[in-house]
């Protein structure tokens, strides 16, 4: 071989050389950036993970909190109830032991009214024996 086929050898070898070292460097280049948007695709992940968890924990705690404010809730009107039908019983016993009250009263008045006009009437006859016997 010639220096000259010699001389264009060494310059294809080197040409070919630096085409591989330039593919080389543009494959790991590519590779970076791959491994790059992975990163970038484990961070998102991760953040929408999280997000979901706090998101769920808060939904589980405002259900926890309006279960308990329902409970709450229900005891209160359960109280109240408890209460109007004492209240019930109370207006019931109240117009009975009234009732009972009257009852008694209008006997009293009754037999009271029954006394004067049995007196009455004996004062009318007595009266009236007086009267013919004079």
């Amino acid at each position: 071989m010639s220096r000259k086929d010699n001389l264009k050898m060494v310059i294809a070898a080197y040409a070919g050389a630096s085409v591989l070292a330039a593919c080389s460097q543009q494959a790991q280049e590519v590779s970076q950036q791959k491994s790059e948007i992975d990163r970038q695709k484990d961070a998102q992940l991760q953040m929408v993970d999280n997000k979901t968890q706090e998101l769920k924990h808060n939904v589980e705690t405002n259900k926890e909190q309006a279960l308990r404010n329902l409970d709450q809730a229900k005891k209160n009107l359960q109280a109240q109830e408890n209460s109007l039908i004492d209240q019930k019983a109370n207006v019931k016993a109240s117009a009975d032991y009234a009732n009972k009250n009257l009852n008694d009263q209008a006997a009293a008045c009754k037999t009271k009214i029954k006394s004067n006009v049995d007196a009455a009437k004996a004062q009318v006859e007595e009266n009236a024996s007086a009267t013919k016997v004079q």
